[in-house]
């Protein structure tokens, strides 16, 4: 009977132990990206979440999102399941939020993702009577238009160095100009020499010619 027993006991800590390793690996936390486009104007943007996870963003009114250029705004999280999420702004940082948006609940990443367009509309109350602005909407992925900040600066320094070629062989061709106009100059206007010359053959020229009528006159 104790051996039985023993038995048992080892097989219910066996069963135990592997039911306590698929919840595990069933909770196991995932980095999120989230991406929101600011269609509402606002200077900065806090995210505020609740959910399975708990408060990740930090109490009210949560906690600002970077800035990544072009209207949008991102934050990372480590998540386990779905997430409540709602945006404001504070743009004092006093910890009261001036605005914020609608609730957006349910909220499951997409390959680690979530992408949120956030546009303006009209004022509204959430399920707590506050007065929110804008609305959401979960987008189902990378919109066409978003340029990563690693990509907008990359172009930007392509458009640089193209400029910088462009201006390199525009000034090259302008010395190369400079350079045949003035050898071409040089070549065209005759030289001191040449000059004093062409005065002296002028000179003995008109003096024989002088003696040549002086000469005729006298002899008529």
């Amino acid at each position: 009977m104790k051996k039985l027993v023993s038995i048992l006991s080892v097989v219910a800590l066996l069963l135990v132990s592997v039911f306590t390793v698929n919840v595990n690996e069933a909770m196991a936390a995932e980095k999120v990206d989230i991406h929101i486009r600011n269609g509402v104007g606002w200077e900065s943007i806090n995210i505020y979440n609740w959910g399975d996870d708990g408060e990740i963003a930090g109490a009210w009114p949560g906690t600002a999102m970077t800035d990544e250029g072009n209207g949008w705004f991102t934050i990372s999280f480590e998540v386990t399941g779905k997430m409540n999420l709602v945006f404001c702004v504070d743009a004092d940082g006093d910890g009261t939020a001036e605005a914020q948006s609608g609730d957006l609940n349910d909220v499951v990443a997409t390959d680690g993702e979530v992408w949120i367009d956030f546009n303006s509309g009209e004022e509204a109350e959430n399920a707590l009577g506050a007065a929110v602005a804008g609305t959401l909407e979960l987008l189902e992925g990378q919109p066409d238009d978003y340029v990563a900040p690693n990509e907008e600066e990359e172009t930007s320094k392509q458009q640089e160095d193209t400029s910088e070629v462009v201006e390199e062989e525009n000034s090259e061709i302008t010395e190369d100009t400079e350079t045949t106009t003035q050898a071409a100059t040089e070549e065209d206007v005759p030289k001191t020499g040449d000059t004093v010359c062409v005065s002296v053959l002028v000179l003995m020229c008109a003096s024989v010619v002088t003696f040549v009528v002086s000469k005729k006159i006298i002899a008529d």
